[in-house]
């Protein structure tokens, strides 16, 4: 079987989705760093990989429909209850089409000697990396200083960006001035749930959510049902932002 991903676990504990992936390139080394920490109610932190040889590197970004990436078959899931609906985030490929490229060259033909080359595939809930390394990384786990602030931190452009909206979108304005005023916030909404809250249909629910997800507040996800948001902040915090000067 051609491309059969694999669960692929260099380090023990892991078993959350990813929210996003950035990767650096310099002095011959490759870190691919898993944002684990940008995932509300993850348990881990972010953990760092980093590859002595790369030979070849494919990056697009994840969104329902893409076309760019050639589509997963059956990946593996996360294991707990949680997060079973979420892909696992590091695989490695069996018999990879791509590997299967570079046939004759040292390193990925079997009859040369040397170590040979791996397929990895890292998926997130925002990108998708390839990469064709030598096995083996040295694997870092990230204090929380080392990779920025976290994901539920509002920043003053979040602000100025959500009460921009707040004057130039009524339907923004409804969901803020909604939101301010709730008590309690679960880990997440679906679609639906959030339109009849608002007493909207769910394209405008949809559009509502895409664009907290771009400000920054809640993780827009579409599933194979509906879309959910896994919120990043309080429903008060995100009315807040938007309607206090």
């Amino acid at each position: 079987m051609n491309d059969e991903h694999m669960r692929w676990e260099p380090v023990a504990g892991v078993d959350s989705p990813c929210a996003d992936i950035s990767f650096s390139w310099r002095n011959g080394e490759f870190k691919v760093v898993l944002h684990f920490s940008h995932v509300r109610y993850s348990p881990i932190p972010d953990l760092e990989l980093a590859f002595r040889s790369v030979a070849a590197v494919r990056y697009y970004d994840e969104f329902h429909g893409s076309i760019v990436g050639e589509r997963i078959v059956a990946p593996p899931h996360c294991r707990s209850d949680r997060w079973s609906r979420w892909v696992y985030p590091m695989l490695r490929v069996n018999e990879s089409t791509w590997l299967k490229t570079f046939s004759g060259l040292p390193g990925f033909d079997p009859r040369l000697p040397g170590e040979l080359y791996e397929h990895y595939h890292f998926v997130s809930m925002n990108d998708l990396l390839e990469i064709v390394a030598m096995p083996n990384p040295v694997a870092t786990w990230l204090r929380a200083q080392e990779t920025g602030p976290p994901s539920g931190a509002m920043s003053a452009e979040m602000r100025r960006d959500a009460r921009d909206l707040y004057r130039q979108d009524a339907g923004m304005r409804h969901f803020f001035d909604w939101a301010a005023a709730q008590d309690e916030t679960p880990e997440r909404t679906s679609v639906a749930d959030l339109a009849t809250s608002l007493g909207v249909d769910s394209g405008e629910a949809s559009r509502i959510g895409s664009a907290l997800n771009n400000l920054g507040f809640g993780q827009f996800v579409l599933t194979a049902q509906q879309g959910e948001i896994f919120w990043a902040a309080s429903f008060r915090g995100i009315g807040r932002a938007a309607t206090e000067r």
